[in-house]
């Protein structure tokens, strides 16, 4: 029932219930979908539906479609106003 009342707008969450049976190529299949049909897909690298692609090939590929591989986030560089980076002091970072 999901995939009949849902394919069209929830590619994601269909995808995650394979994942999370692990169904890896079913998995892959549904968030292909998800992308090209411009679903939101953001939670992709943290979602705990996931955790059973984590060591599969294909998982880098598909973030790198979406920009969340390693190598593409690690080039985002960002500033927060008043937030002073470098070195913590106590348990968080000061605020000027």
């Amino acid at each position: 029932m999901l995939i009949a009342d849902y394919a069209d707008t929830d590619a994601y969450y269909i995808a995650s219930a394979y994942a999370w049976r692990d169904d890896a190529d079913r998995a892959f299949e549904w968030l292909d979908r998800a992308i090209d049909e411009n679903q939101t897909v953001d939670a992709l690298k943290t979602e705990p539906f996931f955790r059973n692609l984590h060591d599969d090939p294909r998982r880098e590929q598909t973030l790198a479609r979406v920009g969340l591989a390693d190598s593409q986030v690690s080039q985002i560089g960002f500033e927060v106003p008043g937030f002073r980076s470098g070195p913590k002091t106590g348990s968080s970072a000061e605020i000027e």
